[in-house]
């Protein structure tokens, strides 16, 4: 049968008509889901250039889709290029002067003969969740305070330096450097002001090293310093001597004058360990070893260092017992007008008797003041002095003071003052005959409570002295803020008069200063009479050192309290009669 042409073309429209009817309905559904959409949705030709781009409509308009248009997209790689579906592929674009994130999939699309056709896909913007990714890597790999690298990321580092340091055949300097005295600026002056001094110190550390060399913090006041491609252990030194000048220039933090020093303990790659973790130990064990060196200085690590570890571990236990055994003494070493020879007082020095030896306190103070037991040791050095010397008023030195040291942590306690009231009602001392002595560095980092406890102290009828002064680069604004009527000069100072002509000229200047304050001097470690004689040249009116006495038990400081320092003292006095005084008691101690 013959078809009628014209009757098949015309049957034909309607079922054309009907089958494009039908799609619009799922049109519609599908661009109402774009609308709703956060993705986009791309098409490239068979050469990689985009030719459509439709976003969906809750994308924003972070995507310029009139600049893609027409060319190469910026996920365009390899993956494209070998005609392979790909899913993921991140790509970066900048919009507004900020990165955005974006994550793309697509597969080929191949006509009915095979023919390459292009792409096709769907992408989305992922920045929220890009930057998610990114705080959560700083908080596993930095610290909050102040942003550098944490354990993690140091370890991490230093395991990739080592292999680069064989590679290079270099060395490798490991540091671990510790704030001194940090613990006490931020107990004295809060949290905020140490938060502040932290990321001061952080930024002249970072100032002193090279690109190539990593600063992290370890923890509180710890800081570790990676240097690479080093030729030699000298230049290592030069670093951390770069290190202890920038921390301990003055820092002004919230009206606080601060100054700061730090301990180093260095350890170099090959040569003192050849694995991460062990140089970082052994770096710290070195730092610990700085600090017993006395603060503010470098020591490289050596392996005798674990055997003097296990000596301070066992010195701690040992000083736990001490107390309660009765190990501790007191020694007094006179204090002796320097125009007239008599002893005007004593400075109350701690000893300990470790069973058969005598623990040298520049050893065993640094343990006491980390442990905390300085606390009760201190009260007790206290109470034996205020006892002592009452004895001494008892048998007729009516004039009799006596010094006492108080640490930075004795002072720090609330209820010091009234600790220091109840010994003195104890022992029937009047507080008049008690002299106590804190160093300027606690006078330095002062806060409300310290000024006021001094106030009280003054207002018991006690007397302070500034220990050590020189050392702590104290200002005159700030011995005016104190109730004190004495400075000590540091022994330091007075050792090198006549031999260093800066020394002597700064006594000089610290006596007038004294005076000028109309506060008494008094000169610690006068051994010899050249210094003597500039002393009392400059006016210097007090003098403590082995040239009159050195420390000595009570029982053998008794005799001298009437008239035998005198002749000592005196310029021109007889050579027995200092002989007499150096000869009573034990050795330098």
């Amino acid at each position: 049968m013959r078809i009628n042409k014209k009757t098949r073309r015309a049957g034909s429209k309607p079922a054309v008509s009907r089958l494009r009817a039908s799609r619009r309905p799922a049109e519609d559904r599908f661009g109402a889901l774009l609308r709703l959409s956060s993705e986009f949705y791309w098409e490239t030709d068979a050469e990689h250039r985009l030719r459509e781009l439709l976003l969906g409509g809750a994308h924003g308009s972070t995507l310029p889709r009139e600049r893609f248009l027409g060319s190469a997209p910026g996920w365009h790689g390899e993956t494209m290029e070998a005609r392979l579906p790909f899913r993921g592929l991140e790509f970066t674009r900048e919009h507004g002067g900020e990165a955005r994130y974006y994550s793309v999939s697509g597969e080929p699309v191949f006509g009915a003969s095979g023919a390459f056709r292009g792409y096709r896909g769907v992408g989305r913007e992922i920045t929220a969740q890009k930057r998610t990714e990114q705080a959560l890597a700083r908080l596993t790999h930095y610290e909050s305070l102040t942003g550098l690298p944490n354990r993690a990321l140091l370890t991490d580092r230093l395991q990739h330096a080592i292999a680069r340091a064989d590679r290079a055949g270099s060395l490798l300097g490991v540091m671990i450097l510790d704030l001194d005295n940090f613990k006490e600026i931020n107990e004295a002056l809060g949290q905020a002001i140490g938060d502040r001094v932290l990321t001061e110190a952080a930024r002249r550390l970072q100032s002193c090293l090279r690109g190539i060399d990593t600063l992290a913090r370890l923890g509180d006041d710890e800081f570790a310093v990676l240097l690479e491609g080093v030729p030699d252990f000298e230049e290592i030194s030069q670093v951390a001597q770069r290190l202890l000048a920038a921390v301990a220039e003055r820092a002004d933090v919230a009206g606080h004058e601060l100054y700061l020093s730090a301990s180093i303990g260095l350890a170099v790659y090959p040569v003192d360990d050849q694995e991460a973790e062990a140089l970082l130990r052994s770096a710290n064990l070195a730092m610990h070893h700085a600090k017993r060196e006395g603060r503010n200085n470098f020591q490289r690590f050596s392996h005798d260092m674990a055997a003097r570890t296990e000596r301070h571990a066992e010195l701690k236990l040992r000083l736990r017992r001490a107390l309660e055994r009765r190990e501790f003494r007191l020694h007094y070493q006179p204090l002796v007008s320097l125009s007239t020879g008599r002893i005007l007082g004593a400075e109350a020095l701690l000893r300990w008797n470790d069973g058969d030896r005598t623990v040298a306190p520049a050893e065993f103070v640094p343990i006491a003041e980390e442990t905390g037991l300085i606390v009760p040791i201190g009260l007790w050095a206290l109470r034996e002095a205020c006892r002592q010397c009452r004895a001494w008023l008892d048998l007729g030195h009516a004039s009799m003071q006596v010094s006492v040291n108080l640490s930075p942590r004795q002072f720090r306690q609330k209820d010091i003052v009234r600790e220091i009231d109840a010994i003195l009602g104890e022992t029937g001392l009047p507080a008049a005959c008690l002299e106590l002595e804190i160093t300027e560095t606690t006078i330095m980092h002062s806060t409300a409570h310290t000024i006021g406890a001094l106030h009280e102290l003054t207002a018991l009828g006690v007397r302070v002295s500034v220990d050590d002064f020189g050392t702590g680069y104290s200002s005159l604004a700030y011995l005016h803020r104190f109730p004190v009527h004495k400075l000590k000069i540091d022994q330091s100072f007075v050792r090198d008069i006549g031999a260093d002509r800066a020394d002597t000229a700064l006594v000089g200047t610290m006596v007038a200063l004294a005076r000028q304050l109309k506060l008494t001097s008094v000169a610690e470690g006068v051994e010899t009479d050249k210094q003597l004689a500039y002393l009392l040249e400059i006016g210097c009116e007090t003098g403590q050192g082995y040239l009159f006495s050195p420390p000595l038990g009570a029982e053998a400081l008794t005799p001298l309290l009437g008239t035998a320092a005198s002749a000592a003292a005196r310029p021109g006095a007889a050579p027995a009669g200092r002989a007499r005084l150096r000869s009573l008691g034990p050795g330098r101690g």
